[in-house]
């Protein structure tokens, strides 16, 4: 399983994964992820799964240039295939897209 599509939108500040399959429904471990969105990596405030779709809320972070991507790196892996039970692999640089 892996991400398909990543999009950005306000307010509130937020990232949304589209996964190719659902996954387990929860509260995935914040500190998994990393995003940078406008030249910032930013805080992860909290992290949702429901169906395919994650949800990443953000808070302010710090000067980081580069492009808007979002990166999962477990583990834990807390990321499970709904249907399969296989914990989703790490990925990184997936980009964002803008609202």
């Amino acid at each position: 399983m892996q991400p398909v599509l990543a999009t950005y939108s306000i307010p509130p500040e937020r990232v949304k994964i589209t996964m190719s399959g659902p996954v387990v429904p929860g509260a995935p471990h914040r500190a998994n992820w990393y995003v940078r969105y406008s030249n910032n990596s930013r805080i992860i405030d909290a992290v949702s799964a429901d169906g395919s779709v994650v949800t990443i809320s953000l808070g302010f972070g710090s000067a980081d240039p580069g492009p808007n991507v979002v990166s999962y790196s477990p583990p834990p892996h807390d990321l499970v295939s709904l249907y399969g039970g296989e914990p989703v692999a790490a990925w990184a640089d997936w980009p964002i897209l803008p609202p």
